[in-house]
This record gives structure tokens, sequence and C-alpha cells, in this order.
């Protein structure tokens, strides 16, 4: 752990010289506004790097008490990991007091597995939140659940997960709780597979622990989430008519109104991602199609971090394409030459921030150290190429209400 927390710092130092030493060599040393947001834009990354590094942890905490259900809405999932992830949630070392497997229309019935305390139960096809709120309905959970844990059908929950969530949420101020350990499963389908278990180690290790640190996670993760059960019942009418995307990031809403939403390292999950282009395109519209819908919302309601947050994040999803054609258009166009300096200085800050890759659990370091070494630069090509497309296209996609399942499309 130390070792780990060293390494994490020096990362932050390195990355603070890097930033001054390119600040030097381009020579921009005044305080226009162009100086002012390099500033802003290298604070903001040093917060998070910062943040990263000293990393709230909840392991030190007690066991929340209280009842736990569990809901897994499924729609055309495969039999094995649909078993697999029920499995996973029988196994733990906190288990549920109920499971509950709602079959939302599949094509194929869902095959139930004979484990006690796992409710299976078949409905018309509804989405993902119509799902959610028919398994709790079914067993009456209002009447006796104090917590509910949300899970994706192809999620596979490490022995203690709900355990570690659970220890989060012996704090009354938090609210819900998520993982900042999402593994990809299926990570060696695919190059696509591979650059995001990658993408979503940054997200989780740098990103979504420097928003834990203030109690600000927006969302929450759909493959694994615990939250108070007042926050589904007391919404319930609102969560089920507002919308058929953005479900968690809805949630997410919902808790920060009443307190923090944090995540947890120590609660790991796996699960799959799509393994071609399109199918990464499109999973990533269907994403930001709830981050391009709430942002009215967001900003009427959120205070605060939550809130600063927010508009710092619509400022640089506004001034991105900006950025990227003054660099990789602009400059070769009217200069005759290609930024290298640029290019190298992104590359390398994101460089600085995979390597909490090296961190990420079931995986050889070698393993590791490899993929951070090659697929870093395939990362910053992804995320020009998919990432900031989908999340532009989605913006045109937002009155779009239909439920979008994985593989369907947009």
């Amino acid at each position: 752990m130390r070792t780990r927390k060293a390494c994490a710092w020096a990362v932050v130092i390195l990355t603070a010289a890097l930033i001054i030493a390119f600040h030097w060599q381009v020579g921009n040393t005044t305080w226009d506004v162009t100086g002012l947001f390099y500033i802003a834009v290298a604070a903001t990354l040093m917060w998070m790097l910062g943040s990263s590094a000293r990393r709230r942890s909840f392991a030190h905490q007690p066991v929340a008490d209280g009842r736990v259900v569990v809901v897994v809405p499924a729609y055309n999932e495969r039999p094995d990991l649909l078993h697999a992830c029920v499995r996973s949630l029988v196994s733990q070392t906190r288990p549920p007091e109920r499971i509950i497997v709602v079959d939302d229309g599949s094509d194929t019935p869902v095959e139930p597995l004979d484990l006690a305390g796992v409710v299976w139960m078949r409905q018309g096809n509804t989405g993902k939140r119509g799902a959610q709120m028919a398994g709790l309905a079914h067993v009456d959970a209002a009447e006796w659940a104090d917590f509910v844990v949300t899970v994706d059908s192809d999620s596979v929950v490490a022995p203690d997960g709900i355990e570690q969530l659970l220890r989060a949420m012996s704090d009354p101020v938090v609210q819900a709780a998520t993982s900042a350990s999402c593994l990809v499963l299926n990570r060696t389908a695919s190059i696509w597979t591979r650059v995001q278990d990658l993408e979503i180690n940054l997200s989780n290790m740098v990103m979504r622990r420097a928003r834990s640190s203030i109690g600000a996670v927006v969302p929450t993760s759909g493959a694994f989430a615990i939250y108070r059960a007042g926050i589904l019942w007391d919404n319930s009418e609102d969560y089920l008519t507002e919308g058929t995307f953005g479900d968690d990031r809805r949630l997410s809403h919902y808790s920060l109104q009443r307190g923090q939403v944090v995540a947890v390292d120590e609660a790991v999950v796996q699960f799959e991602m799509p393994s071609t282009y399109r199918g990464a395109f499109t999973q990533r519209t269907r994403w930001f199609k709830g981050y391009m819908r709430y942002l009215p919302w967001e900003i009427r309601n959120f205070t605060g971090w939550p809130l600063a947050l927010r508009c710092w994040n619509l400022t640089l999803v506004a001034l991105y394409p900006l950025i990227v054609g003054y660099v990789l258009v602009a400059i070769p166009l009217l200069g005759g030459q290609v930024y290298w300096q640029m290019i190298a200085y992104w590359l390398v800050l994101l460089y600085m921030q995979t390597s909490l890759y090296l961190e990420r659990p079931e995986m050889p370091f070698r393993s590791r150290l490899v993929v951070w070494l090659l697929f870093t630069p395939v990362l910053l090509v992804y995320q020009m190429l998919v990432i900031r497309p989908a999340m532009y296209y989605a913006a045109t996609q937002t009155r779009r209400m239909g439920w979008v399942t994985r593989g369907a499309a947009v």
C-alpha cells in the first residue's frame, strides 16, 4: 500500500513538472485567456491526480447494518453471463437478503437457477427502470429493505463486493456508493475491449476517485452500485416517467439531493464490453444521451462542487473541437507544420494518468505493463474517434426516448 501511494505521488510530481516545463517551453507566461485556460486545465488535472493518490477509503469503516435486496434486470443476456452474475451474488461474504432477477421480455425466456434467496420473474419489455422497480415491487421490498443494490446482468461481482459497498454506507451522509474498480471481463476479445479496459480504469482511478473525495460521483455504475432504499422508492414515479436512458445518472441525482455519492476501490466488479467499433460507438452514444439530456436539470439543481464540475466539464466539451481543430488542422494548414510538441504533450500527460492501470487487480503485472505501454497511444486515438464523436452525436439524439439495449441501433 505504501509503495502504491508513493508511486501515485511520484506521478503527481512528474505531471506537475511536465506541465511547468511545457508552459515554459511555449513561452506563454502572460495572463491572457489562453494562459488562464491552460492553468485551469492543469489545476484540474493536478487535483484529480492528487485526489487519486490520497484516495478516499472506506475499508476501515464497519459494515452498515440493514437488509439488502439486489435487483438484476435481464434482457436477451447470454445465459452463461447471467448465471455467473447470480452465482457471484449468492456467494457474497455479506449475502443479500434477497436477489431478484427480472427477465424483461427476453426473446428466449431466462432459465432460472435453483438457488436459495433468488427470486426469478418474467414480464413484458419495459426497459431497465421498469424492470428494476417491478422486481422490487414483486417482493414488496419497500416494506423491509434498507439498501438496494443494482447490478447489470453481465456483471460478476467479487466475493466481498457488497460488504465493501456497505462499509461506505455506514457513513450516514453517504446515500449511494459504486465501484471504483470496474474491469472488462472480455478484455482480450479484441483491440476495442483492450483499450476500453484501459479507458475505464482511467475513468475510475482518476476521475471517479477525485469526485469521490468530495462525495460528488456522477454517475454511479450500472454494473454495481448500492443505494439507500428510499432513493428508489421515494422517487419511483419520476424515475419511471423521466426517461429511458441515463438510469444510473438519474439515481445519482436523487442521491446527491440527500447527501454524498462515493466510489469504493475495494468493490471489484467485472463485466463485458462491446468488441467492435460499432458496438463501442453505440454504447457510448447511449451513455452520453443521459449526459446531455440531464444537463438542464443539473445546471438548475446542483450546487457547490457538483455544479462547478458540471459547468467545467461543459466548458471542456464546448472547447474540445476548437482546440483539436487548431492543433491538428489550423496550424498544419496555416503554419505549414505539424504541432508535434502539443501532440507529444497530450500523449505524455495521458501516459501519466493511465499509469494507474498498473494497479489493476485480477491481472499479472507484466500484462498490465504491456497494455499501459502499448495501448495508451491507442487510447488517445480511441478518445478522438469514438468517445468524443459519440458525445457530440448523442447531443442530437436526446429526443429519441426508446430504450436502447446493448448491440441495438441508437
